[in-house]
């Protein structure tokens, strides 16, 4: 007995025997090729569950793909065959078909349309023979199937019932397996150590250093909003005189007399050497140019007063 792909249907023809037994019909339909008949054992396309095995029945709805579209025909087929089997083979032209298709009528500007949206189970005669298995193929208990959560059945057409006194006939389905694809397994821990509220935040310090170009001055400072003055000429840590030169960002360095040194997080910065005053030597043309800005003093004797 092999599984039949969804594929291959198209190869098959359906191929229905019956028997009467104190007036009770009993009608069995198998896939035929060549001369052969097989089961018809097929798996459903991943669908959601929307009931509970507790309730007796096990129901599902369909998703918009190509595989829930063959599907759905496939069962409708063996339902329409079905039916004219029993109206020309049995001769009971008044029985109708108890369908487990729910429709849903949806307008399509004036004219009504009734759209295929789920697929009742009747599982109260044999809940409990089935496997249940997790998406990784493990086997767990019915309390564990999660409602809303998509399943693949395993499924085989046992017969098709007829209902003399309701004048009534459908598919008889057996559910062998049913495999749970859980959109999250609650039983295992979801909540890691990076989204605990205890980590803390790394900051990383940077320092700007700004050195004057007409003197060996340096001026040092933290680069955060509060300091932003200073990058543009205003007053910071001022070694060795006021700067007026343009400062350049570093990442956690230090500028000592054009030496630049690093120095980790966590770790003492090394101590900066003073800068020794450079010996100025004016030219003539700068002596003669403050000696005509010089303005005469006149001495006032003490005697004046």
């Amino acid at each position: 007995m092999n599984i039949i792909k969804y594929n291959d249907l198209k190869n098959y023809t359906l191929d229905f025997k019956h028997s009467n037994i104190s007036n009770k019909f009993n009608i069995n339909c198998y896939l035929s090729e060549n001369n052969n008949e097989y089961p018809i054992l097929i798996k459903t396309p991943k669908s959601e569950l929307q009931s509970t095995i507790q309730s007796g029945f096990l129901v599902i709805s369909f998703i918009n793909t190509d595989k829930n579209y063959i599907f759905l025909n496939f069962i409708k087929k063996i339902e329409k065959e079905a039916n004219l089997y029993i109206k020309n083979k049995l001769k009971k032209k008044t029985i109708k078909l108890h369908s487990s298709f729910i429709y849903e009528k949806k307008t399509n500007g004036i004219k009504e349309q009734e759209n295929v949206t789920k697929y009742i189970f009747n599982i109260s005669k044999y809940s409990n023979s089935f496997k249940i298995f997790d998406y990784e193929n493990n086997i767990i208990d019915k309390k564990q199937l999660d409602i809303y959560s998509n399943i693949v059945l395993l499924i085989k057409l046992q017969n098709i019932w007829i209902d003399l006194d309701n004048k009534s006939f459908g598919l008889n389905w057996n559910i062998f397996q049913i495999k749970n694809y859980s959109e999250i397994n609650l039983s295992n821990c979801l909540i890691f150590d990076s989204d605990d509220d205890n980590d803390v935040d790394v900051i990383k310090k940077e320092l700007i250093v700004q050195k004057c170009i007409f003197c060996s001055s340096t001026c040092i400072f933290n680069n955060n909003i509060n300091n932003i003055n200073i990058a543009k000429g205003g007053k910071g840590i001022i070694k060795g005189g006021k700067g007026k030169g343009k400062g350049y960002i570093t990442n956690n360095i230090t500028t000592t007399n054009n030496k630049t040194n690093k120095f980790g997080r966590g770790e003492k910065k090394p101590e900066e050497k003073k800068d020794v005053p450079g010996v100025f030597s004016p030219s003539v043309n700068e002596l003669l140019d403050m000696k005509s800005k010089l303005k005469k003093m006149v001495k006032i004797s003490s005697d004046d007063d």
